[in-house]
């Protein structure tokens, strides 16, 4: 659950990546990363030196999915705005698309009654700092992700290639 290069951390299943630098703004146990798109993120302190370019890898299942506006306590806890653009009941489990201003990312929820949001609801998601695992890199992102219309797997596809979202696909 801990990869130590990208190639593991993509490897090994489904991940939500973000690219920035280490900020010198630290508060205690955490460090602060402002991605390329200019959103701040909290992070567990990597001990890596600030000005460094990282990558940071979230898996779906970390992230959860709100109502717009929805505050999320503690010191360590990360929210980006974004809107639904797809929904997918798997029967135990959501799958969700969410473009945010750092690109379309995915969330995994378990389905359990609860509230559920359709394309185009605005949404807020969150992670936890400590569901953030950073690793240094040459800042060379991937290639954008397509997604299947059965479950959202991302699929690499150059043919998709935005200049700041990914695309989504339907096969």
């Amino acid at each position: 659950s801990r990869p130590a290069t990208q190639f593991v951390a993509t490897f090994i299943g489904r991940a939500n990546w973000f690219y920035g630098t280490i900020s010198a703004a630290r508060s205690g146990s955490y460090a602060r990363v402002v991605t390329a798109a200019g959103t701040e993120l909290t992070v567990s302190d990597p001990g890596i030196e600030d000005g460094t370019q990282v990558s940071i890898c979230v898996r779906p299942e970390r992230i959860t999915v709100a109502g717009a506006g929805t505050k999320r306590p503690g010191s360590g806890a990360n929210q980006l705005p974004g809107n639904v653009v797809d929904m997918i009941n798997m029967g135990a489990e959501l799958h969700y698309s969410v473009d945010c201003a750092t690109g379309l990312l995915m969330a995994v929820e378990s389905n359990r009654g609860g509230m559920r949001f359709g394309r185009g609801d605005k949404v807020s998601i969150g992670f936890r700092a400590e569901d953030c695992v950073v690793l240094v890199q040459a800042f060379e992102p991937p290639p954008t992700q397509a997604y299947t219309r059965r479950g959202s797997f991302p699929v690499s596809s150059r043919i998709c290639r935005r200049a700041s979202l990914p695309t989504i696909a339907w096969k």
